[in-house]
């Protein structure tokens, strides 16, 4: 059986973590073809489990060791998920860097600029035309090396006009998270008393929300944006991302007031419930995301949907979320947002027969029509399916990085390989295990000695220690 490693930041459901519903199907389908994947959680051997830097705990030496032994048939980094100077073994292997997000979110381990951290893998496939012309202007390396390659989805079935017709539970779903804006939240708190910060702050938002650059360094009064996120600690790119999230939150609510009435339904994330506090009609339509298990089950939603939107983040630009193919290839009606260049033009064509939106006003008059536009609802359905039935497979895609690597795959495989996480602990330095024992030892002889206290005298030794 041949292996394949995949590099990937893991995400947390419920009380487990592992790959997102998207590149999980990437790695079943390579299982699928007959490939062992080894999945090596990137978050693990980075700072504080964010997606920049590198921990340093880790003995990388004994890690480049492990991969070397391996063997690897191909490498596939998610998000430039380990692309790091330190890991010198990827030279002697295909490496393939599958980049599915925006630039702010990407893995950044080394001293280095985000775009030199493409210097190391083989080939870069990006499903953002725009991130690519970003890329090339940044990265003068990286010619003849990066590739576009549309998001993947599950097999389009012919399904008959009556299938298309059954009765559906959802008027409108829409699979969406309220993003993290704690930070800002924060920043706009403590600087309530000093106007000159307030204006810098709302200044950002209007730059951002027109497409226009930050100016840090700026001055109102004693103040710049420049200082403000100084005082924090904060990077411009993580402040940027914050500013980005804010703006997203908004629309989205938004959204979610104004097709309440049509019977909308969201799947997401516990920040819904949290605006649910302000915006009460949410939880009328709030469903808990964190019960889809599977991409199988992100299908089941749009497959009982009449309509689904899409409301792509403002970091998305022209790209195309998962979400838009997966819904292209459902039994539901896609409205999503405008971009003058989107990617499903070029991917479809100009007179694609996606049902795009320019405004929310736009959005709530087009779920309104096509809700009670049965018959030309369907039709579209049907046109739609039609324009991701051929080579927007998961396994298609597989094959194609597969290709692109060099690694030829049989489609009749006489038995499925398995997916197996990498222990990150096996590369803890030595040094610093004995050392998380010995205070752990350490824990455990003083709680052993504290249960022989008496109970009344252990707590008043615990009060005394406190104070």
């Amino acid at each position: 059986m041949r292996q394949i490693a995949l590099f990937a930041g893991l995400v947390n459901y419920g009380n487990s973590r592992r790959l997102d519903h998207y590149i999980g199907e990437i790695a079943n389908n390579f299982a699928l073809l007959g490939f062992d994947v080894d999945i090596y959680a990137a978050n693990d051997y980075t700072r504080n489990g964010e997606n920049y830097g590198l921990n340093k705990n880790i003995n990388f030496f004994k890690l480049n060791r492990k991969i070397t032994s391996k063997n690897y048939a191909m490498l596939l980094s998610i998000n430039n998920a380990l692309m790091t100077e330190r890991l010198d073994c990827l030279s002697k292997i295909p490496v393939i860097d599958l980049l599915v997000d925006d630039f702010n979110h990407l893995f950044k381990h080394d001293n280095c600029s985000i775009y030199e951290q493409f210097n190391i893998a083989k080939y870069i496939l990006f499903s953002s035309h725009s991130h690519i012309n970003r890329l090339e202007k940044n990265n003068l390396t990286i010619k003849g090396r990066v590739y576009f390659y549309p998001t993947a989805t599950t097999s389009v079935f012919n399904r008959s006009t009556e299938q298309l017709n059954l009765l559906k539970k959802y008027n409108i779903s829409w699979i969406a998270t309220l993003l993290d804006v704690s930070g800002i939240s924060l920043m706009f708190q403590q600087c309530i008393n000093a106007q000159d910060k307030i204006d810098l702050l709302r200044n950002a938002v209007k730059c951002v929300k027109g497409g226009r650059h930050i100016q840090y360094y700026e001055r109102l009064g004693e103040f710049s944006l420049d200082t403000i996120i100084s005082e924090y600690k904060w990077t411009k790119a993580h402040f940027e991302i914050q500013v980005q999230n804010l703006i997203s939150n908004d629309l989205r609510i938004t959204v979610a007031n104004d097709l309440h009435r049509f019977g909308l339904h969201i799947f997401g994330n516990s920040e819904w419930a949290l605006a649910a506090a302000y915006h009460p009609k949410i939880m009328d339509i709030y469903h808990d995301g964190g019960n889809i298990a599977s991409h199988d089950d992100i299908m089941r939603i749009y497959n009982s949907s009449k309509i689904c939107i899409n409301v792509s983040q403002i970091q998305t630009e022209s790209a195309l979320p998962y979400r838009v193919i997966d819904i292209l290839a459902s039994d539901a009606l896609l409205i999503t947002n405008y971009h003058s260049e989107s990617d499903a033009f070029a991917i479809f064509g100009k007179d694609c027969p996606i049902v795009m939106y320019k405004s929310i006003d736009e959005l709530v008059r087009l779920c309104d029509y096509y809700l009670a536009h049965e018959d030309e609802r369907l039709a579209l359905v049907e046109r739609c399916n039609d324009l991701v039935k051929n080579g927007f497979d998961f396994k298609d895609r597989c094959k194609d990085i597969l290709n692109l690597a060099g690694v030829t795959c049989e489609d009749d495989v006489s038995s499925t390989g398995y997916l197996k996480y990498i222990n990150s602990g096996t590369f803890v330095r030595i040094s610093v295990k004995i050392k998380v024992q010995f205070k752990s030892g350490v824990v455990q002889l003083v709680k052993y000695f504290l249960k022989k206290i008496p109970f009344s005298l252990r707590r008043s030794l615990l009060i005394n220690l406190r104070n």
